[in-house]
């Protein structure tokens, strides 16, 4: 029963963790899967054609390709961290009860008012 429990939660963590970012894991797994694909094949031609001569410049190439991906994506997620950060301190200072004061040039203190009334 626990271990029930246990795994529903870690299955629902995951859950919530993944679902903003479906689209993009969507697509870095399958440049991923790609690109290994792809490094597989060249390979297996290679292999059937006696042809060595580029296979370690396709290792290079693989690898690149898989960490530019692994940037990419990282710097995808590090926008939108930022893109709702932004909305959510938009929110947060709107309607919070000083916005007739936000577009004042500028304010001035209560005794400062008392001297202006003075004169």
């Amino acid at each position: 029963m626990l271990k029930t429990v246990i795994k529903l939660l870690v299955a629902t963590s995951i859950y919530r963790w993944a679902k903003p970012k479906f689209k993009s894991l969507v697509i870095l797994l399958s440049i991923v899967l790609l690109t290994l694909y792809l490094h597989s094949e060249y390979l297996d031609w290679s292999d059937r054609t006696n042809n060595e001569k580029y296979i370690g410049l396709s290792y290079i190439i693989k690898n690149l390709l898989l960490f530019l991906s692994l940037g990419f994506y990282l710097l995808l997620l590090r926008i939108q961290y930022l893109k709702s950060t932004e909305e959510i301190t938009q929110e947060k200072q709107i309607g919070d009860g000083f916005d007739k004061f936000r577009n004042k040039d500028k304010l001035k203190t209560k005794s400062q008012q008392i001297l202006d009334n003075k004169d």
